[in-house]
């Protein structure tokens, strides 16, 4: 699974969310949704995408249609009331 990723004005968002149609679901599970702003700045002579805060947010309540892509909106993945945790990133 790709992580989403959210970039420094928070109105740029990237997402990719990969599944395996062939895996069964058997059990019930914990769906959570873990994003990172991101920076772009130098690094030993490279371009580099470093992280300097996080969110982790709970899908338990998110309402979406089942197929076999994630097929929510940025809108409806980032809601204040989802959010569990956040931080900096030193």
């Amino acid at each position: 699974m790709n992580t989403p990723v959210f970039m420094e004005s928070l109105g740029l968002y990237s997402r990719s969310i990969v599944t395996n149609p062939l895996l069964k679901i058997t059990k019930d599970a914990f769906h959570l949704l873990l994003s990172f702003e991101l920076i772009r700045e130098e690094r030993k002579g490279q371009m580099a995408f470093v992280p300097i805060s996080w969110q982790l947010y709970t899908l338990e309540n998110l309402k979406v249609q089942v197929k076999h892509e994630f097929n929510a909106s940025n809108k409806d993945l980032y809601k204040p009331e989802f959010l569990l945790a956040d931080g900096r990133i030193k």
